[in-house]
């Protein structure tokens, strides 16, 4: 079955109106709460969230929302997607707010700050950077920068990957 994660996304983001940022929230916490397999059916899958709902005191166009598209999926047999859905909805909102998502890994602590300053810099002026920054070892040496989908290696394991593939060819 081909899942189109944007399509769902835009109807979603659509259907929610003012409200998508509550409405993805509230997402996230159903996905958070649901175990993969446990819904054996459409009435189950309602049954549970109106459980959840009900427990937490969730109403209006938000939980509205959500119970409509995990109810499509679930029709739909799509219902193992719901994670990409919501990152494809968080991705779109982020793109409709001028947000990016920067995620910079680093093998030593001491990096982190050049790191930083000079990926603000290569961003476009104007948009808002929310900046994650991982310690990883390893790397061994270097960075990865994450923006969005795209990735920046510079790391040593990767120079030391592409070395061995590199030798192991002769």
């Amino acid at each position: 079955m081909l899942f189109y994660a944007d399509r769902w996304a835009h109807a979603f983001i659509r259907a929610a109106g003012d409200h998508k940022g509550e409405a993805l929230e509230l997402l996230r916490a159903v996905n958070a709460g649901f175990e993969p397999f446990q819904c054996t059916s459409v009435p189950h899958m309602e049954q549970l969230i109106n459980t959840v709902f009900t427990r937490t005191g969730l109403h209006g166009t938000a939980a509205d929302t959500v119970k409509k598209v995990l109810l499509l999926l679930e029709r739909h047999h799509a219902s193992q997607y719901r994670n990409t859905l919501t990152e494809a909805i968080q991705r779109i909102i982020d793109y409709q707010n001028h947000t990016v998502n920067v995620t910079v890994e680093t093998a030593k602590a001491e990096d982190t700050a050049f790191l930083q300053e000079n990926v603000r810099d290569m961003l476009p002026k104007g948009c808002t950077v929310i900046l994650h920054t991982v310690l990883n070892p390893a790397l061994i040496g270097g960075y990865r920068v994450i923006i969005g989908s795209d990735v920046i290696d510079a790391s040593l394991k990767l120079f030391v990957r592409d070395m061995i593939s590199s030798l192991s060819r002769y």
